[in-house]
Formats: C-alpha cells, structure tokens, sequence
C-alpha cells in the first residue's frame, strides 16, 4: 500500500485542474484503463486531462482525437544510470495524433509517429520516425530520439531541436517553413537520398553526418548532406552546422569536411554516444557562442527522455510478508531536474 500511496502522490502533484489518468496494459495491475484508445475514447476523460503510461505497458496502434498530455517513462532505462528501479519502456505501436494542442512526454513509439492536427509537441520520446498530413501547422518536436526519417510532401510548419536523428529529414512543400536547429542527423544509408531536405528553413547549430561516403561515379551525389541547388532547399538558409561533405561557396558559414569520430565521444548508452568528444569542434562553434548538436542550446537533449520534474522510484525494496499490518518498505525517489 505504502508504494501505491507513492505513487498516486507523483501523479497528483503533476497538476490539480485537470483529472489524470493511470494507464497500464495489464489487467491485474486495475489501472484506470487498459489501453490509449480505451482512455481517449471514454466519456470521463475529457480535453487537458493527462494520460500516465506506466512502466512494462505495451499498446497497440493508438489514434489520440483529445487534446492530452500523454507522459510515459522515457527509453533507454536499462542503458542509462539512475532511470527506475522497473526500468522497462511503455510501448506504443504507432501512434496517430488527429487532435489538436497534445504533448506527448517520454514515450517509446516502435513504429511511425503520424500528425494530422496543429500545434502538438513530441518531446523526449524515441520514435521509428514522423510523417506530417496535409495543412498542418505549429508541429514541435524536440529533445527525441528519432530511429528513422521526418518526412512530409505536404504543407506543414514545424520546428524540430534538440533531437538525434538516425535518418533524414525530408520537409519538400514549398508553402512550408520550419526552424531546425541543435539536432544531430546521421543519415547511414547506400541510396542517393540527401540528410537535409528542407524548403523555406532555418537550420542553424546542427551536426550533420552523411555516410558512406561513396565514390560518385554516376553523378548521385550520396557523399553529400545537403544539395543546396536543389528546388527543395530553396529559400532556405544554412548556417553554423557541421557536415560531411565538401564545402559550399553558397554557405560559408559551415564546418564542412567532418567526421564522426572527431565530433563525438561514441561510447555509452545509445543516446550518450552523442555526446561531444572533448576538444570536439561543435563545441562553442553555433550561433551565440552555443555547442552544437542535441546536447547544446538551452533545452538540451535529456538520456533517456526522462520527463521533466517528474518523480520516479530509482529503488524499491518491498518484501513479500511483515509482522502483523506492517510492511517495511525501502523507496528511494528522484525528481528529474532537467
């Protein structure tokens, strides 16, 4: 009981003016719900109301139609120190956002994140990649872990910072703008698609990594980061990056030439291999004197995803029996500060 009380304090000091709801996969655990869809799609709860995706949870492709706060425990918890003393992910399938003003907090997407509404903000979540519908407007994502491509062909605006990016970005529409800034985007792939793609953008303070590099006999250009020529990139402005491909008179105001291996530390947790390398030339070369990549600027890449000012049991020790009512319990609990 005395974890329960724990925990059910966490959850209500997240907010008071609206309900929040546990959400949990298994039914002996008597969550409030089983399922995202079972939550969304249920008459008590209603726009602003905050769904809380608990430890070990898998869910099935999930459509979120209200306006939520959705906050589960992050990823990577085996890989990074002091994450919970249950260290496994809740899972979603893929995740469609028809909903307008969500945020989505510290969840693991397998599949593909799907946005259909305006203003939603995805952050400190690992995801297998996003793909933007039509006329969508005011997408943030930021502080991610993207294990796949941000894509859309339609008109979308976004702003997309702080995140690691193993794909590529391909934002095509010419009625789009986006600001994208401080990520990391390697892109390891033997076809002739660009890392950066991106029609009336910024894209400041980035570390952009094309590989293999590759010899060009047939002009398809895959050494190459970006194709500044291209009608894709066109209005767009490119400043205060580092790449791997050869310079460009167009924009000077690049580190070209890079490689991986003198950027970054590549040892750790799967994020952490992301981190700058000491004497790294990302660090202080962005805009206002800031490191770039995922862990420069002022809202930096977090391990893990572990979502802000939330508390989480780290260690638990709870025996199977007492004396009598009594049961001695041994909780250690942290906030998350950054």
């Amino acid at each position: 009981m005395k974890t329960v009380a724990i925990f059910l304090a966490s959850l209500c000091w997240l907010g008071a003016n609206a309900t929040i709801w546990r959400v949990n996969s298994n039914p002996q655990v008597n969550a409030h719900f089983i399922g995202i869809n079972e939550a969304v799609a249920h008459w008590t709860v209603n726009n602003n109301d905050t769904l809380y995706l608990e430890n070990g949870s898998y869910f099935p492709a999930s459509n979120v139609t209200k306006t939520l706060t959705i906050i589960g425990p992050g990823f990577f918890l085996l890989e990074n120190d002091s994450t919970y003393a249950n260290p496994l992910p809740a899972l979603i399938q893929s995740l469609t956002l028809s909903c307008n003003g969500s945020k989505i907090i510290g969840v693991k997407v397998i599949g593909t994140v799907s946005v259909s509404g305006n203003n939603n903000i995805i952050e400190r979540s690992q995801t297998g990649g996003f793909d933007n519908g039509n006329y969508i407007s005011g997408t943030t994502i930021r502080q991610c872990y993207v294990a796949g491509n941000i894509s859309s062909a339609y008109y979308v605006s976004s702003t997309i910072y702080n995140n690691i990016i193993i794909g590529l970005i391909s934002l095509t529409s010419g009625n789009s703008s986006h600001n994208i800034y401080n990520n990391v985007i390697y892109y390891n792939n033997g076809n002739n698609s660009y890392a950066v793609t991106a029609v009336n953008s910024s894209v400041i303070n980035n570390i952009i990594i094309r590989e293999p590099v590759l010899p060009d006999p047939n002009q398809n250009r895959t050494e190459y980061c970006i194709n500044f020529g291209s009608a894709n990139n066109a209005n767009s402005s490119f400043a205060r990056n580092l790449m791997s491909q050869s310079p460009s008179a167009l924009f000077p105001q690049n580190l070209y030439n890079q490689v991986k291996e003198n950027i970054f530390k590549l040892t750790g947790s799967t994020d952490a291999n992301w981190k700058l390398k000491p004497g790294s030339p990302a660090i202080g070369y962005g805009s206002n004197g800031d490191d770039c990549g995922a862990f420069g600027g002022p809202m930096h890449y977090v391990l893990s995803g572990l979502p802000w000012l939330l508390p989480r049991i780290i260690e638990a020790d709870i025996p199977s029996g007492g004396n009598g009512n009594l049961i001695p319990v041994h909780i250690v609990a942290k906030t998350q500060e950054e």
